[in-house]
């Protein structure tokens, strides 16, 4: 379960040990000073989506080096 939401339909199906345990992990990374808000973020997202937010994440990287690479040589 996602630290502070309620559970998806996916979660719903999960049997209550395992919802349980996942609800420990957010806490427990919580505890330890993670901040989990991305995470949540990306797990509410489609596959597509996470896909096409990598793609433009990738590309930023790639034309960064290619700057570097110019200025550089």
């Amino acid at each position: 379960m996602h630290a502070g939401s309620n559970p998806t339909a996916r979660e719903t199906a999960l049997p209550r040990r395992a919802r349980q345990s996942n609800f420990l992990f957010w806490q427990q990374a919580k505890h330890h000073g993670l901040d989990v808000s991305l995470l949540a973020a990306n797990l509410h997202k489609t596959p597509a989506e996470r896909l096409r937010q990598h793609g433009r994440a990738l590309a930023t990287v790639q034309a960064l080096r290619d700057g570097l690479s110019k200025r550089h040589g």
